[in-house]
């Protein structure tokens, strides 16, 4: 079954999710500042994040909806999780199995579909492939994301760096930071490449983000 946008039940989630999150995190620290404004409304944008727990795709529905309002949000997962979730082919998710090839060119046609018909569109992809530990390095991404940038023509990839830390309250403070977008047909972009602008963007968080919020920061949205 392909993938669909219900925008009643996209609501709902997002109300769900808004409950989730307080109760989850102490904060979550957005900053899409790079993104702002530099978001072309005629190709799709590819969301590249590392993946480290079950939030992060819903991380990236909230960018979607501050970034590119409308556009519905679209997501590669696992066959087997999704299978676990049926709503979620209703929020735009694709079932795929990464080590089956046939699978794989399946999932990415879909997209290539998609786009063909309204490139106004947003996808998460997880070149990862798999949840890794948060500190885990080199990330240790897969060429997928090429084959997806190949197959889905001109795009805008943003690297997306997500990290959750305990700081000095009972919960977690989750990051989410956006870094700047990267047109396909102007680089070549590789998945060397965009694993080393999300590992840079990892070091930002690890090394000052934590200490800017000790003292306050975002509450959850």
């Amino acid at each position: 079954m392909p993938p669909q946008h219900n925008p009643a039940i996209r609501r709902l989630w997002d109300w769900y999710l808004s409950l989730k999150y307080r109760r989850s995190f102490a904060r979550i620290h957005f900053d899409l500042s790079a993104c702002e404004g530099k978001l072309d409304p005629g190709i799709p944008v590819i969301l590249v994040p590392n993946h480290i727990s079950w939030w992060d795709g819903f991380f990236c529905f909230e960018i979607q909806r501050r970034l590119r309002p409308g556009s519905g949000i679209y997501s590669l997962m696992l066959e087997s999780e999704l299978q676990k979730f049926p709503v979620l082919r209703k929020l735009g998710c694709f079932g795929m199995e990464p080590r089956n090839p046939v699978s794989v060119r399946r999932a990415f046609a879909q997209f290539q579909e998609l786009v063909t018909a309204n490139p106004y569109r947003t996808l998460t992809y997880f070149p990862q492939g798999k949840i890794s530990p948060v500190r885990q390095r080199p990330l240790g991404f897969q060429r997928g994301i090429e084959l997806l940038l190949r197959m889905a023509g001109p795009a805008q990839c943003v690297p997306v760096a997500l990290h959750i830390e305990p700081l000095t309250a009972e919960k977690p403070t989750a990051f989410v930071i956006a870094g700047n977008p990267v047109n396909s047909g102007q680089h070549e972009l590789t998945s060397r490449f965009l694993e080393t602008e999300v590992t840079r963007l990892l070091e930002k968080i690890t090394i000052t983000a934590p200490l800017d919020l000790l003292a306050g920061g975002q509450p959850c949205p």
